[in-house]
């Protein structure tokens, strides 16, 4: 898609592109893995989520580096634009780890999942992510010593 926003010379085809891959990280974090990996880490909560949210910044910068690096290059006036998007990508993920592990050792249910959709409004992450983080170090505390 980013190839073709440069093809097309459509800038929002190319912030669409890195939304998308952003979609597609935030989807391998829909399963709780089993608590045996969680017990393995032997960190304390904070640490541990502090590690998770670090592992899932990083792969999702890999992935989108290609396409920061190509709408960068052909899109330079809107490199403001572009760090931002990818900026609230960064927020959105690791948002979404925490309100994993806020619901862990169970899938996220309702009630996350629509804390979550108030902290896509990007002033609300404010107050969403230090209750995700609390719910997250609660829960937590049973498996991690």
């Amino acid at each position: 898609l980013a190839i073709i926003a440069v093809t097309v010379d459509n800038f929002n085809l190319g912030v669409f592109s890195l939304g998308c891959v952003f979609l597609t990280v935030l989807s391998y974090y829909l399963k709780p893995e089993n608590e045996y990996f969680v017990w393995s880490y032997s960190f304390i909560p904070a640490k541990f989520l502090f590690a998770k949210i670090k592992i899932g910044l990083m792969f999702s910068f890999y992935l989108c580096l290609p396409i920061l690096i190509l709408l960068s290059i052909f899109y330079f006036e809107h490199l403001i634009v572009l760090l931002l998007c990818t900026l609230l990508g960064f927020l959105y993920v690791s948002t979404f780890i925490l309100a994993k592990y806020s619901a862990y050792p169970k899938e996220m249910d309702f009630s996350q999942g629509i804390i979550f959709a108030i902290g896509l409004f990007p002033p609300m992450l404010i107050v969403v992510i230090p209750f995700f983080t609390s719910q997250s170090i609660n829960k937590l505390r049973k498996f991690l010593k």
